[in-house]
């Protein structure tokens, strides 16, 4: 982004009244080469520090901020879940072994005797065992049910990391307002103390009295106190840029953009997303997926809970040598299809499976509500961009006729016919018409970025 912040340019009366006008338009410059200076948090900075786009601070926010990470963590975890949820259909296997020292009463066995405890003697067994679930409804379709609850999370997790990189995507354009709001405090300095110039050189010939002096000299304190506050904001909007990046404090973002207005890439790429129409939009937003599949698991746990009552196949296999003695283990083998079906388990199962139809119920009525609120945010976002861009035309023409007005009163003290009230009100009207005017553009980007996440578009955000 490399336009500049360029305002309405002003009718040039005099050689000084250009100086004049410069001064008023130095914070259109572009910032080519901002530099943080003089952190109390740390010295220098580096390349990792510097941001020259929205895009990139977006990114970074999305990918590789701290509360990104936890969410794509987090998301992760869901899907491993997800897999094990499969594993009680999966094969079963297992290797046993156990050397058993031991003596037993022979008289529980049913043998005629005395009843006394047998010598000691050794078992020693060796074996492995398998099984494999062969016939599981219930358990096909919680799977299935946990499957869509990890892609529910999927979308949590885009959308919270949309979140993430719009916050900080705001955070980026509040910089730039507070650097934009700093330049132009610095102008107002220049013209309160040009006034304050003109006023005590017109002050010697008699032109204008002690008042109007003080006035001046007034302006001139109250633009350094502007200045002051000003450069507190910047500081601060740094510090709230750094953390919404996950930067350390000791190094401060270094931003090399300039607040400008809207541009005719931006109508035209917003142009071209918007026209893939509502219903397209609503299923790229993470929010509304994420609902969709979640009500999805919830009907799948409630039909999960239906199907428990039909029959389970299982095929199982054990194979095992056994002795008294290592040398000669003689083996054994069992295999077999179990067959089982639950029939009453006090009545509990159709409770659950009330349960479960209230929450598949919940989950509908979910989905439908944040596809209603999507859309509202769609439709909003677009109306919200277009209340910003007219806003600022108006701004940017309060802005030209202020500064016309400024260089009115100047000329007129110049001349000797006007005081310096005219100009200390002209330096204010500049300042609240450049303030309207940055904000109006703070307004504007804000307004873009809160588009392109309602449209779930903020990959093409530049």
């Amino acid at each position: 982004m490399k336009t500049q912040f360029a305002l309405p340019s002003v009718p040039q009366r005099s050689g000084r009244l250009a100086v004049f006008a410069c001064a008023a338009l130095a914070f259109t410059a572009p910032r080519t080469g901002h530099a943080q200076t003089g952190s109390r948090f740390g010295d220098g900075k580096s390349a990792e520090d510097t941001v020259t786009s929205v895009a990139a601070v977006f990114r970074r926010a999305h990918d590789t901020s701290p509360s990104a990470r936890v969410s794509l963590a987090s998301a992760r975890i869901a899907v491993q879940s997800a897999s094990l949820a499969a594993a009680p259909l999966l094969p079963f296997i297992s290797l046993e072994a156990t050397a058993l020292r031991q003596t037993l009463n022979i008289a529980t066995f049913g043998f005629p005797g005395p009843s006394a405890a047998s010598d000691p003697f050794n078992v020693y067994t060796g074996g492995v065992r398998a099984q494999q679930t062969l016939i599981d409804p219930a358990a096909w379709r919680r799977v299935g049910a946990q499957r869509d609850s990890a892609r529910a999370a999927i979308g949590d997790d885009a959308a919270f990391r949309d979140v993430l990189g719009t916050g900080a995507a705001a955070r980026y354009y509040q910089l730039l307002a507070a650097e934009a709001s700093l330049t132009g405090r610095q102008a107002d300095s220049l013209l309160a103390s040009a006034v304050l110039n003109d006023a005590t050189d017109r002050r010697r010939v008699g032109d204008v009295t002690d008042i109007d002096v003080t006035r001046a000299r007034l302006g001139v304190s109250a633009a350094a106190f502007g200045l002051t506050r000003s450069r507190a904001a910047l500081s601060q909007a740094r510090l709230d840029l750094a953390l919404a990046l996950g930067l350390p404090l000791a190094r401060l973002p270094v931003v090399r953009d300039s607040l400008r207005g809207p541009a005719p890439l931006d109508t035209a790429t917003m142009t071209k997303l918007a026209g893939s129409g509502l219903d397209a939009t609503l299923t790229r937003r993470g929010d509304v997926l994420a609902s969709r599949f979640r009500a999805r698991a919830a009907s799948g746990l409630s039909s999960a809970r239906r199907l428990e009552l039909l029959p389970r196949v299982t095929a199982f296999g054990e194979f095992a040598a056994t002795g008294v003695a290592t040398a000669r283990l003689p083996a054994v083998y069992r295999t077999g299809v179990q067959v089982s079906m639950p029939l009453v388990d006090g009545f509990s199962r159709f409770r659950r499976a009330g349960i479960n139809a209230e929450q598949e119920r919940i989950a509908a009525a979910v989905a439908e509500e944040t596809a209603l609120r999507a859309a509202r945010e769609v439709i909003g976002a677009s109306v919200e961009l277009e209340r910003a861009v007219s806003g600022l035309s108006v701004t940017e023409a309060q802005l030209e006729l202020a500064l016309e007005e400024l260089a009115q009163a100047r000329a007129r003290v110049r001349a000797g016919v006007g005081s310096t009230l005219e100009t200390t009100q002209g330096i204010a009207a500049v300042a609240a018409a450049r303030d309207q005017v940055i904000a109006g553009r703070l307004d504007y980007h804000l307004a873009r970025v809160e588009w392109h996440r309602a449209t779930a578009t903020l990959d093409a955000l530049r």
